[in-house]
């Protein structure tokens, strides 16, 4: 059986899943840069063609997007575990960030790349909260209005940050 994790390694393992969706965000950054190249080579002669890698396009803009959500909510996160370490509120300072990141993964999957760790993380974070069923009470509700607004401002911060910088890499 594993081992329940300490806030200290969550906090680390919450670390090491943005610096990996960093990486993720730059292997994607440069598809887009390659795609956009392809399209403009390709504009005055095959117009179908641009038109499919223009989609394609749009569709990885997207899940770029998704990305620098899901970074903004572990950035959140982050943040509050190092809060909880240093002042101990763990079950109100946490279950809204774990609520919106759980939210976040219904409506977006997961990165392959980080789903394991991601996967991992939640569980974690489920055995180190007090009882109340873990987190389990999390996911079969609605998610609460704390909730939501987390995720709306996680989805704003993403926005501010890609109208700042189109290429901006994460954990900055």
């Amino acid at each position: 059986m594993r081992r329940k994790k300490d806030l200290a390694e969550l906090l680390i393992d919450v670390k090491l899943l943005r610096r990996k969706l960093a990486h993720s965000l730059a292997k994607l950054d440069k598809r887009i840069e390659s795609l956009e190249a392809l399209v403009i080579q390709s504009s005055s002669t095959v117009s179908a063609f641009s038109a499919r890698v223009a989609k394609e396009i749009d569709q990885l803009e997207n899940v770029r997007k998704r990305i620098y959500v899901l970074d903004v909510l572990l950035e959140m996160l982050e943040i509050r575990l190092e809060t909880v370490i240093s002042l101990g509120s763990l079950v109100e300072s946490l279950r809204p960030v774990v609520s919106a990141l759980k939210e976040l993964s219904k409506s977006f999957p997961i990165p392959m790349e980080i789903s394991p760790d991601f996967d991992d993380l939640i569980s974690s974070l489920s055995s180190v909260l007090p009882s109340e069923g873990g987190l389990s009470f999390l996911f079969k509700q609605r998610p609460s209005e704390e909730t939501l607004s987390i995720l709306k401002e996680a989805e704003s911060i993403a926005n501010m940050k890609i109208k700042e910088g189109n290429r901006e890499p994460l954990n900055s």
